[in-house]
């Protein structure tokens, strides 16, 4: 799987475009040039300014994506289990923290 990822100055490289929070992955290296093409085209129509070497394509395995299982209950007692992509656990457990201080 391929990834178009963009350069800044506080995180280095990040995946620049998301689908639904995830980065968005390309089956082939072509297709992923082909959308930074199309990326670059719309900034050119737009007459913004940027730089081609600002942006890369890099391969990574979707599969080797770290999860976390959370074990969530439902209103009827159920346990369910629910996969959790790694960079949204912190977001979760900030907001249980939230909700606590806010029972007090």
């Amino acid at each position: 799987m391929y990834v178009v990822q963009t350069y800044t100055l506080c995180d280095g490289w990040i995946n620049a475009w998301r689908v639904n929070d995830e980065p968005e992955f390309f089956d082939s290296f072509g297709e992923a040039v082909d959308a930074l093409d199309d990326h670059l085209l719309d900034l050119d129509d737009n007459q913004m300014d940027y730089d081609r070497g600002d942006y890369r394509i890099h391969f990574m395995e979707k599969q080797s994506a770290r999860a976390w299982t959370l074990s969530v209950q439902d209103d009827f007692g159920n346990w369910n289990e629910v996969d959790v992509a790694d960079h949204r656990v912190s977001d979760i457990i900030n907001e249980y923290i939230l909700d606590l201080e806010e029972s007090f």
